[in-house]
């Protein structure tokens, strides 16, 4: 097995306490509005409330032109999340690393000790998770002037951080017919009965979520490159229910990866209906079972099934809901509550069973 690495560039959000010198990084893949305020809640978050006065390079998602002097005419979003959390913003003058020796200082070290060799991750969640961990240890370990910075982080004054500011670049696009949205020149698919239509989308810094009529109608991982697709099966089995002989060549199909008990049960059913058409039709409803039950569910489900010789999606269906639906049997009661009823007391007899056979004689006379 080949395995193929490509070297990419990552942009880390950092922020330093001037009392106390804690230090917090994160990464992420662009230098945008949607990264930046998550960066600065990911802040928060980690040193447990808000700052009072923050120290600002002047980055575009916080600063719309510089003005004379100290002035900036800040961005609307920024203001919003400034005002949100009561902060007091204050911002370097252009081209004055000295005026902010903390973070320059705090960059290099990341650079050295966190990137240097290139560190290996497959996605922004496992890197950002080591980064946590070396951001909590350096917390745990750190001194400054003699005196532990856990110990300094108490005597921080912060602003409460008690709800977090939610921010979205927000988007209108227009689902294609296959069944697609493009948003940053990459794909995300979305329910057959959307095609054509006009959807909102909200992009957070790793996650897409499409709306229409305020209802969300999909959420994806955000992809990050450029031609990418992320196409979700189960927005495409109503479409193939119709189109049955498209259902092995559809890619969405090919790359979904079903385990092989669904291939083996699909054959089979197809041969059980003498139909390829038909098989794959009732193949697709059990299909659909799984975005409830889930895959390893319905699996278990096939494999028993496949041992009686039994094909069907109804035999399916039953199996599932008797499982899900049907008890277990009763507890029994617990020994405390037993003997609160004096249980032990309770004298019960036993009438023979000849007494029932006398009863059935007797039923003439009884009517």
């Amino acid at each position: 097995m080949i395995c193929f690495l490509s070297i990419r560039k990552v942009y880390v959000f950092c922020a330093k306490l001037c009392y106390s010198k804690i230090e917090f990084v994160i990464a992420y893949p662009y230098q945008r509005t949607e990264f930046f305020f998550d960066g600065l809640n990911s802040a928060f978050a980690f040193f447990g409330g808000v700052p009072n006065r923050i120290i600002f390079d002047n980055l575009k998602p916080a600063v719309k032109e510089i003005l004379e002097g100290t002035k900036r005419e800040l961005q609307e979003e920024f203001l919003k999340f400034k005002s949100f959390y009561c902060f007091e913003a204050i911002f370097c003058a252009p081209g004055k690393g000295n005026e902010k020796g903390l973070i320059e200082n705090l960059v290099k070290y990341v650079r050295n000790n966190y990137f240097l060799p290139y560190p290996e991750f497959i996605n922004f969640e496992l890197l950002n998770s080591q980064l946590l961990k070396e951001c909590r240890q350096r917390l745990e370990n750190g001194i400054h002037e003699g005196e532990a910075w856990s110990r300094l982080l108490l005597r921080e004054e912060f602003l409460p951080f008690n709800d977090v500011y939610q921010f979205a670049r927000i988007r209108i696009a227009t689902v294609d017919t296959y069944q697609l949205i493009h948003i940053d020149r990459n794909r995300y698919s979305v329910p057959t009965n959307y095609v054509g239509k006009k959807v909102q989308i909200r992009i957070y810094p790793f996650e897409i979520v499409a709306s229409y009529k305020d209802e969300i109608i999909t959420t994806h991982d955000r992809l990050f490159g450029r031609d990418k697709e992320c196409l979700n099966p189960y927005h495409y089995l109503s479409l193939l229910q119709k189109k049955a002989r498209a259902y092995d060549q559809a890619k969405v199909i090919q790359d979904w990866k079903l385990p092989e008990i669904y291939e083996e049960y699909h054959r089979l059913l197809k041969a059980h209906r003498q139909s390829n058409s038909k098989g794959t039709r009732e193949f697709i409803d059990i299909l659909k079972l799984t975005e409830e039950y889930g895959l390893d569910a319905i699996g278990k489900i096939l494999k028993k099934l496949n041992e009686m010789g039994q094909y069907s999606y109804q035999t399916v269906l039953s199996l599932i809901r008797c499982q899900t639906e049907c008890t277990g049997g009763t507890q029994p009661l617990a020994e405390e509550y037993l003997n609160a009823l004096n249980i032990s007391n309770i004298k019960t007899s036993y009438l023979p069973l000849t007494t029932y056979n006398n009863l059935i004689k007797e039923e003439g006379c009884l009517q």
